[in-house]
């Protein structure tokens, strides 16, 4: 399911390195909008926006995984509960 092209959330490639950036090589993001000439606010705006995509994406496997194991019925762990 994680393979699936139609789901699976798009990045722009600002976001690519912020991901990159933040995740892999544990930068902040002040550090990131020096090296891409972004302002802060931009930059905020575009992870909460990366973070919201990967939230639906990830919500959407949960669900998928609780119709097919529950004919349906949405019953066990559901990612809303969390928050």
């Amino acid at each position: 399911m994680f393979n699936d092209e139609e789901r699976r959330p798009s990045l722009s490639p600002v976001q690519y390195l912020m991901m990159v950036g933040v995740g892999l090589q544990y930068k902040k993001l002040d550090n990131l909008t020096l090296e891409v000439n972004v302002p802060v606010s931009q930059m905020l705006s575009l992870f909460n926006k990366c973070l919201k995509k990967f939230y639906n994406y990830i919500d959407a496997i949960i669900m998928a995984e609780n119709k097919t194991e529950d004919n349906g019925a949405a019953k066990g762990f559901m990612i809303d509960n969390m928050i």
